[in-house]
């Protein structure tokens, strides 16, 4: 609800509305294409811009300057693919590297641009490469790190100053913390065990001020906060937890995915159904300022207390991957989350207004391929 301050100053300085184009890629899941595509946030419409030639992917990523893309490329062996976007949202292969699982695939990538290189989560490895930030293509292996022979780590992520990485083990229920050195070497501080038993932490979020990481839980469909020491990079617990579905039982669903809003005040998480005939949910979270609580009307961590509750219109299958709009699009202050479908195989873009307090889906693109749709990025 508007404040009457804000409300008189819609009143005196009307919204100048800036309609644009915007343009994502979106990764499959079995079939050789990663798509570019165009939304229109006037007419609430997206095209299919091009259909690239590319290995599937489970996840894909892009630098800050979004000139070069980064795939968990799902090919035998795995590789971690590198990609060149061109001036009308194409890519174009830079180059490639084999992952450090040579039984299985990357499952997540990610850039930590401070050390220029890249991250990859492979259940029981990670790889830690070199990448030229000029051109975009891979320079030489840093390190590769070991986990536990059990392990299911799924995401891995740099905090935002570039001084620690997380990475999120599933079969371990734990979050694994490293430092980041001069070198570029991860050095193994703490490993951090989930609340609940059999939680299953699989991708991990962070608050823009590297104060507070959020964790998702897959089998416990819930998200936790964390805080995170400076000096040490150690995590505490703040007792802070939300449910990721309306009855806070996860029986029938694992959750997917967990983000921010551009502005840094919305926590997004997502949630699949595990039969076909489940629907998932996409739920949103009102965030302090400092990032370290959610703003909740009372200790019942339900639907009651989520700014809006979506249903998917299907289980989501394999992805219900939430993907926030990289700014607050203009128009008259909404937020757009991209959402990704493997059960048919669509793109999706939901609408959150803070006005009316719902989200509701405004766009959607089949790309029925038979693999798609695993994850997106914004590229503007």
């Amino acid at each position: 609800m508007l404040s009457s301050v804000a409300a008189f100053s819609f009143l005196m300085f009307p919204l100048v509305i800036l309609a644009e184009k915007h343009h994502l890629l979106v990764s499959t899941f079995s079939v050789d294409s990663i798509y570019s595509v165009e939304f229109d946030d006037e007419s609430l419409t997206m095209s299919l811009i091009a259909n690239n030639s590319a290995a599937a992917a489970g996840w894909i990523t892009t630098n800050s300057a979004r000139t070069f893309i980064y795939a968990a490329a799902w090919t035998s062996p795995g590789q971690v693919a590198a990609y060149t976007l061109n001036n009308n949202y194409t890519i174009s292969l830079l180059d490639s590297i084999e992952g450090c699982d040579a039984s299985g695939n990357p499952l997540y990538v990610s850039l930590l641009e401070e050390q220029n290189m890249i991250l990859s989560a492979e259940s029981t490895c990670s790889l830690v490469y070199g990448v030229d930030p000029t051109n975009g293509s891979f320079t030489s292996q840093i390190q590769v790190v070991d986990y536990n022979s059990s392990s299911f780590v799924h995401g891995i992520d740099p905090t935002p100053n570039g001084k620690f990485v997380f990475a999120a083990d599933i079969d371990q229920d734990a979050v694994w913390g490293f430092s980041v050195d001069g070198n570029g070497t991860l050095v193994l501080g703490e490993i951090t065990t989930a609340p609940s038993s059999s939680d299953g932490p699989r991708h991990v979020a962070f608050h823009p001020n590297s104060t507070y990481l959020y964790v998702l839980e897959q089998n416990g469909c819930n998200v936790d906060i964390y805080s995170i020491d400076n000096s040490t990079g150690a995590l505490t617990y703040t007792n802070q937890t939300v449910a990721t579905v309306p009855s806070a039982n996860c029986t029938g669903y694992w959750a997917d995915e967990v983000r921010l809003s551009a502005d840094a005040s919305i926590l997004y998480a997502s949630t699949r159904g595990r039969e076909s005939t489940t629907d998932g949910f996409v739920q949103g979270y009102a965030l302090s300022s400092d990032g370290g609580s959610f703003i909740i009307p009372s200790s019942d961590l339900t639907t009651s207390t989520t700014l809006f509750s979506y249903q998917t219109t299907t289980s989501g299958n394999s992805a219900n991957a939430v993907n926030p709009a990289p700014s607050t699009i203009d128009v008259g202050g909404k937020y757009f989350v991209a959402l990704t479908d493997s059960e048919i195989g669509f793109l999706a873009m939901l609408e959150y207004y803070p006005g009316n307090g719902s989200m509701v889906e405004v766009a959607r693109l089949s790309l029925d391929d038979g693999g798609c749709c695993a994850a997106s990025v914004w590229l503007d």
